[in-house]
């Protein structure tokens, strides 16, 4: 498990982070970290089919010109779905 120390924006407190998911539509996963206390829940990423093939492909890919294109779609999705969900 990859936890980190993080101060909740909502009460405050200290906790770690651990990721979690939920699916909030079709195909469409919300992932974030929620606090211990409060419940607060802080976005990391939405991710959808599109998104997580992108990335499988980002992952595969070996020439580093073609990499980092990749790398600008995948943030520009990420951003897509983030004005979309939020």
């Amino acid at each position: 498990m990859n936890e980190r120390a993080w101060t909740c924006p909502n009460c405050g407190k200290y906790v770690f982070l651990s990721e979690k998911s939920e699916q909030i539509d079709k195909g469409v996963t919300h992932h974030y970290y929620e606090c211990d206390y409060c419940s607060e829940k802080v976005t990391i990423y939405y991710s959808d089919n599109r998104l997580r093939k992108m990335i499988k492909k980002q992952s595969k890919e070996t020439n580093i010109v073609i990499k980092q294109a990749n790398e600008r779609n995948i943030l520009e999705r990420m951003t897509e779905l983030r004005k979309k969900y939020e």
